[in-house]
């Protein structure tokens, strides 16, 4: 092979050259690709950020819809679940009354506690069903039972010379409901 010297004068310095066998098509293509590559990642960049200019303040608007759509959600479950609790014991204390499955006088005995009167006089009205089962049961002297045919089995109220305390199931689950909703606030 016949070898062929060629002399190129330049005027200045030369950046970036390099000496290469291959041709120049192969070089262009080469380069060409490069530049069509970098032009690409530019302009997939440039897509980006003006996606992200377009469509990000509704994504974040969206987002925020979100966490308020969540809170609120949270918030009703919460109360949803006091509600259903409620009703659930609701339903329990109805079916023990019902059934009579209740230590009435465990409760007329801590209510006499509560009432703090001592050895004073009082009288504790019950349900005219819960006087019958309290018959048998002996109380201190000066408490006397009485049936009101007003009140609801389970529910009981003692009067003393300091005033009247009233247990009463329903009102007390409702106080409990009340009390769990206000918590949640």
């Amino acid at each position: 092979m016949r070898s062929t010297r060629h002399t190129l004068t330049v005027g200045g310095p030369i950046a970036g050259a390099e000496l290469t066998s291959r041709d120049a098509s192969s070089v262009l293509a080469e380069r060409t690709e490069r530049r069509i590559e970098a032009a690409r990642e530019a302009g997939f960049a440039a897509g980006q950020e003006q996606t992200l200019a377009q469509f990000g303040p509704m994504f974040d608007s969206a987002v925020e819809h979100l966490v308020e759509f969540r809170e609120s959600a949270t918030d009703i479950m919460a109360r949803d679940a006091v509600e259903l609790a409620v009703e659930i014991a609701r339903q329990l204390v109805q079916c023990q009354v019902k059934a009579g499955d209740y230590n009435l006088e465990r409760m007329v005995r801590g209510a006499l506690d509560a009432a703090d009167v001592g050895r004073g006089d009082c009288s504790v009205h019950v349900a005219t069903a819960d006087y019958e089962k309290l018959q048998s049961v002996v109380f201190r002297n000066g408490t006397k039972i009485e049936a009101d045919t007003e009140m609801n089995p389970g529910d009981l109220h003692v009067a003393t010379s300091r005033g009247l305390m009233v247990r009463e199931l329903e009102p007390t689950l409702d106080a409990i409901r009340e009390q769990l909703l206000e918590d949640l606030s």
